[in-house]
């Protein structure tokens, strides 16, 4: 089984949209799309939890002097409620 990479929500990445289905999130960290990953500090109504989200999709948002942000979408693992 391979390990699951966790990531916290606010320090490694930042949420751009959170949706029933999905995060768009933007952040230093170069995922690959097909990935699970574990996201820490998500908000919720319930306060902060972590979830699982598969990386649909990961690409290149824009180069600068603090080096290179990626954005993308995940894709929540387990149904939420």
């Amino acid at each position: 089984m391979s390990h699951v990479r966790r990531y916290r929500i606010g320090r490694d990445l930042v949420t751009i949209e959170l949706c029933a289905d999905r995060a768009l999130l933007e952040g230093a960290h170069r995922l690959r799309p097909g990935e699970i990953v574990a996201l820490v500090d998500v908000p919720s109504l319930q306060g902060v939890e972590e979830r699982e989200a598969t990386v649909e999709s990961w690409a290149v948002a824009r180069l600068g002097n603090n080096g290179t942000v990626y954005r993308g979408v995940c894709r929540w693992v387990e149904s939420h409620g």
